[in-house]
């Protein structure tokens, strides 16, 4: 199965989220397994992004202590939002 993210057509498999959160515009990707990398973006290899794309980013008046990813409005046709929200900033 393949879905669409903002756009870019990705296979099912497994990936690992990179998000940098930002006032503004934050940025999100999605980066071809490579899960003995977890966290360490030491040796990071620019060709196995698979979607790359800013998001606009919120100010939350609570701070958020955990990282959390919500997925929202799902809808029959396969659409959904995902959603990362951390300290005060929503994306």
């Amino acid at each position: 199965m393949m879905v669409t993210v903002d756009g870019t057509k990705v296979p099912e498999g497994t990936y690992l989220i990179f998000t940098w959160p930002a006032q503004r515009n934050g940025l999100f990707l999605l980066y071809k397994r490579d899960l003995d990398r977890g966290g360490n973006t030491a040796d990071y290899d620019k060709t196995k992004e698979v979607a790359h794309f800013k998001v606009k980013s919120e100010k939350l008046t609570e701070k958020v202590e955990t990282l959390t990813f919500n997925i929202t409005d799902i809808l029959l046709k396969q659409v959904a939002k995902i959603q990362m929200a951390w300290d005060k900033t929503l994306q």
